[in-house]
């Protein structure tokens, strides 16, 4: 967090200003999350050297522990400085140049000699171990470490990204420069961290599949056929050998550790239901000329910002994506009940574990061959589900309505970042969410839960997931169960209507 690695700067050089600072701020910013989001967001300075960042970045810790309204009143030009700053402004912005930077908060050091240097903790960095995991082995194809974002930039020169998914490539420095920026003293930190090697997993993935439809590779070779497809798989195989590391496991381990972590496994209640026979619909990847059972018939793709989907009537055809086309349905007689399955323009949606966007109409509450959200995946790991609103390709409102996986706000992230990775403005987008007491776009939910907040959590809710299904088979071993016999379906009305007659005082 960008506060911690201020705070630790003002502490060796001034250690009287960061016990001040630390009395003012720090307890506020460790149990308030969106106080200490803001703090993290003024402390964004961007277009200045290490040296001048870090003295920028105390002087505006100074500004925070004041007061932002109350500095603004009483010391205009810090106020203005600060804000100017901030952005990048000139080093001889003002008076406030390296030096009278430096003498200003010896002042203020001096003055505050009554408070104590804070007291930091060093945490070993974050290591997740798991049952059967083996042991963590280097990559061959693995460099020594993760590139920063100039030296990635370097490696793949403006020549080289010509004719790229430009969307994702950005998507890729930015994840390289968050990844950059968390530190690991904390153990925050350090989910932090892991939540950004997990987007850029998912970004170096889907890159890569999209390169192999522009080149495909030679005859006999599984590599990119490009250089910039090659300085991608080296970046993606090191990413792969830092989550191994952080999970204490090897290669074939890890899809798990991924599923666990990031995705959202099917609840008890999904898997009770689709396991009763003939009830819920699976589809799998199977091939295209079967349309409808096919997964790719309801994929939806991003194209300059928008989502396409297949034409219902010339699947061959892309055209820009409508939710309200779809809609969900259930019987009359549950639509008086319990009122309508979707709001107004929304269709369900599933998003794989490999980002990859699946919609398609909801069907529910029929006694088979329902379309629920496991039947996109066939009741495999998702990273999220629920219902979607898309007008004209344009990305309107997210939900998290899904009964059969139940997912939580930090997996609506899940989507976010994937929108966010193929340039969608998250600003238009509205979210709600069953916990919230309303709507908020999409900057905000990221403002606010993004990083690795909810990754520990949700490891742990996975695994109790697993545990209460008490060695049952997984639904996906569930689907299409064989129909039971005469003789079978005789024994089975009679068990029913002795089981009846016992509910109901009856003696047998």
């Amino acid at each position: 967090m960008r506060y911690e690695a201020a705070l630790r700067y003002a502490a060796q050089h001034w250690p009287h200003l960061a016990g001040w600072i630390e009395h003012k701020v720090g307890k506020h910013n460790d149990y308030n999350f969106s106080a200490r989001g803001r703090v993290n967001n003024d402390l964004q300075v961007v277009g200045l050297g290490k040296d001048r960042r870090q003295l920028v970045q105390t002087l505006i810790l100074v500004w925070i522990a004041l007061g932002r309204d109350k500095c603004k009143s009483k010391y205009p030009d810090l106020h203005l400085a600060c804000r100017q700053l901030k952005e990048g402004a000139d080093a001889t912005y003002y008076k406030y140049d390296n030096n009278y930077i430096r003498a200003f908060l010896q002042d203020y050091n001096t003055k505050l000699s009554k408070y104590s240097k804070p007291v930091f903790h060093d945490r070993p960095k974050l290591i997740l171990k798991g049952e059967v995991s083996g042991k963590h082995e280097k990559l061959d194809a693995a460099m020594d470490k993760l590139p920063t974002a100039k030296e990635w930039k370097n490696m793949t020169p403006p020549d080289i990204r010509a004719g790229c998914p430009s969307q994702l490539l950005a998507y890729v420095d930015e994840c390289l420069a968050e990844y950059a920026s968390v530190h690991d003293y904390d153990a925050a930190a350090n989910w932090d961290r892991l939540a950004a090697l997990g987007n850029l997993y998912f970004a170096c993935d889907m890159f890569l599949k999209e390169e192999e439809k522009r080149h495909p590779p030679l005859v006999g070779q599984q590599n990119p056929n490009s250089v910039i497809g090659w300085c991608m798989w080296s970046l993606y195989v090191t990413v792969i050998d830092e989550l191994c590391r952080i999970f204490n496991c090897n290669v074939n381990v890890l899809p798990q550790r991924l599923e666990e972590c990031f995705g959202r496994i099917l609840t008890p209640h999904g898997a009770n239901l689709d396991s009763i026979p003939n009830v819920a619909r699976y589809i799998t990847r199977v091939k295209f000329h079967k349309r409808k059972l096919s997964r790719e018939f309801l994929m939806i793709k991003f194209k300059g910002r928008r989502a396409y989907m297949r034409d219902r009537k010339h699947p061959t055809k892309w055209v820009p994506a409508d939710s309200r086309k779809l809609g969900g349905v259930q019987p009359k007689a549950v639509d008086k009940a319990r009122g309508k399955m979707m709001r107004p323009g929304h269709a369900g949606f599933a998003l794989s574990m490999s980002r990859e966007l699946y919609m398609a109409r909801h069907r529910g509450s029929f006694p088979r061959d329902n379309f629920f959200h496991s039947s996109y995946l066939a009741g495999g790991t998702i990273l999220c589900s629920g219902t979607i609103k898309i007008v004209n390709g344009e990305v309107r409102e997210i939900t998290d309505e899904s009964g059969h996986y139940k997912p939580t706000p930090y997996h609506i992230i899940n989507l976010l970042e994937t929108l966010r990775m193929h340039g969608v403005d998250l600003g238009a987008i509205w979210v709600h969410c069953y916990c919230w007491p309303g709507w908020y776009t999409g900057d905000q939910v990221i403002a606010w839960r993004r990083g690795g907040a909810g990754l520990r959590e949700r490891i742990a809710e996975n695994r109790a997931l697993i545990a209460q299904r008490e060695g049952a088979m997984p639904a996906i071993l569930m689907r299409n169960p064989p129909r039971p016999s005469t003789t079978v379906q005789n024994l089975l009305r009679e068990a029913l209507r002795m089981r009846r007659r016992r509910l109901l005082g009856f003696r047998d």
